[in-house]
């Protein structure tokens, strides 16, 4: 495997190892929020069977106070993961240019330094929320409809907080929206980190006018979890201040390649015969990501 190569590899399995921590410790505090409110929701007097339209109103009152603690705490976790994630895109950025021109004797630190006052700025740590928010807002609103019905065919108080806290209640089958929401909030996290440090490099690397200049390239670790868009992206690259373009016809080659049938989950929009987007995540699960390229580094 040639050097330049055997790096990107090295660097998309660090990725995938912080982002699969990530995912972990987003199910162990779902797990966390769902024992806590099943503990709430079991300790609601429980005289009247089936309950009352009093009892549940309280019980909805308690889902709307766990749903906002756990969005927070995921926001939390997300919030304390951008700063780790920013630096190792960072670090991945400078090592590509690195490998490929031998130049960041001098120029490592500054570029270095630009781009970390850029990731420290602090809306770049805020985008999260509106995600993180709506799917609070989701798991209410099926929560209520649960709660609703149950009172409408006499449930008991136990069997409507198994419904809603049991290994196979509502929260339980929603664990992987949030485990998802984390996963594309560190990739948003990377890339927006890539694009930030590789903006810098280019500052400082080339010279107005140059006909050789720094650019951007999707890599992706291939294997039998991609998305069809995933391998279709992947070694395509764009100028520095322009959008990627994915021809829709080679994605629908490689899902036939592939067996997928019908392809969904993309995030970019179709503009003409492209699905057109300026950075990763270009669909949901994302693993790619965007790195530094130049034409005369080839490959």
């Amino acid at each position: 495997m040639p050097p330049i190569n055997d790096l990107l590899y090295r660097q998309d399995l660090a990725l995938e190892r912080l982002s699969d921590a990530q995912a972990r410790r987003c199910l162990a505090t779902l797990n966390d929020a769902r024992r806590a409110l099943q503990d709430q929701l079991l300790a609601i007097d429980d005289t009247a069977t089936p309950y009352s339209a009093q009892q549940a109103r309280v019980m909805l009152a308690q889902v709307d106070a766990a749903s906002r603690m756990l969005t927070q705490r995921l926001g939390e976790q997300v919030e304390a993961a951008a700063l780790p994630v920013g630096r190792l895109a960072m670090g991945h950025v400078l090592a590509a240019i690195r490998d490929n021109e031998r130049v960041l004797v001098d120029a490592g630190n500054r570029i270095q330094f630009q781009a970390l006052a850029r990731i420290l700025e602090p809306d770049a740590l805020l985008l999260h929320r509106h995600s993180l928010e709506r799917y609070g807002r989701q798991i209410v609103d099926r929560i209520a409809r649960d709660i609703g019905a149950g009172l409408a065919s006499g449930k008991s108080i136990p069997q409507m907080t198994e419904t809603v806290c049991g290994t196979v209640g509502t929260l339980a089958r929603n664990a992987g929206s949030a485990e998802l929401i984390v996963r594309m909030e560190v990739s948003r996290a990377y890339n927006d980190s890539s694009q930030q440090t590789m903006e810098e490099a280019a500052k400082v690397l080339d010279e107005p006018g140059t006909t050789d200049p720094l650019m951007r390239q999707i890599i992706e670790l291939r294997d039998k979890r991609n998305h069809p868009f995933s391998r279709a992206s992947e070694d395509v690259t764009a100028p520095m201040d322009r959008p990627f373009h994915v021809p829709v016809a080679a994605v629908e080659v490689v899902a036939a390649a592939m067996g997928v049938r019908r392809v969904s989950g993309i995030l970019w929009p179709v503009e003409g015969a492209d699905y057109v987007g300026f950075n990763l995540p270009a669909h949901y699960n994302e693993r790619g990501r965007i790195s530094p390229w130049r034409a005369s580094w080839g490959g």
